[in-house]
């Protein structure tokens, strides 16, 4: 009536059936205290579940409060442009191996966030102590479905950021724009109050970066060639082909 032991251990089966093939017969108990032990492994099981310790547990809780007990991402309302104040606008001319794409405009919140779009335009003229300028750095990171990283204006190769002010970093100005859709310019930190000279131009909503990341302007033209630059052949994200900022300009109103 008993199977044979497995190979790793324990029979496996709880019961085993004595019957014959037409299906007539009884379970006889492999070990009369297997049943009880699988019974207490189910049951400390359901609890678990049912605390959430474990991660589980949603359907135990959609079947007590209903779907409403689940909250939902709320896209948040795009930012009004129309009572953005005064604006910047600047212009960043893109090489792609060597050939020139075109040029990307922007449109940046000069009157809400001066001291943040002035780092950004004393590092497209390169009028700063430093004489750092976006001029010749490199979009070094694509991160698929979210945004285009660059303005490595010290390495050129992203493993820095410098301000365009005397200290490295300037503090986060203020969190007013959402990152509710593709285009907008945010700056890259690493933790609070870590603002330099690397940004973000998104690619699709980022969610994840609204509160954390300070977002400062948009792309008003030449968003075809930050998606073709999204869409490049990249290894761990970094393009293969070189993407430059052959020219950096402010535009004149």
């Amino acid at each position: 009536l008993y199977p044979p032991k497995s190979k790793g251990g324990p029979r496996a089966s709880v019961a085993w059936w004595s019957g014959t093939e037409g299906g007539e017969g009884e379970m006889a108990p492999l070990c009369r205290r297997a049943v009880p032990v699988v019974a207490r492994m189910l049951q400390g099981s359901r609890r678990c579940f049912a605390r959430g310790t474990s991660g589980q547990g949603w359907y135990q809780k959609f079947e007590k409060e209903g779907e409403e007990s689940f909250q939902r991402y709320q896209p948040p309302t795009p930012f009004d442009w129309g009572v953005a104040g005064s604006t910047a606008k600047a212009s960043l001319e893109i090489s792609i191996d060597g050939n020139v794409e075109g040029q990307i405009e922007v449109e940046l919140l000069e009157d809400l966030l001066p001291i943040t779009v002035k780092n950004f335009l004393d590092l497209v003229t390169g009028d700063n102590p430093h004489n750092f300028t976006y001029t010749g750095t490199h979009v070094y990171r694509v991160v698929k479905g979210a945004a285009i990283v660059l303005g490595d204006v010290e390495h050129k190769d992203g493993q820095a950021s410098h301000s365009a002010y005397p200290e490295r970093y300037f503090a986060d100005e203020a969190l007013i724009m959402p990152h509710s859709q593709a285009g907008i310019l945010s700056m890259v930190n690493g933790g609070v109050d870590t603002n330099g000279s690397q940004f973000y131009i998104t690619t699709a909503p980022a969610p994840h970066l609204d509160g954390y990341s300070v977002a400062f302007g948009r792309v008003t033209n030449g968003m075809e060639i930050v998606h073709k630059i999204s869409g490049l052949y990249s290894i761990r994200g970094r393009p293969v082909n070189p993407v430059v900022v052959s020219d950096a300009s402010v535009l004149s109103e």
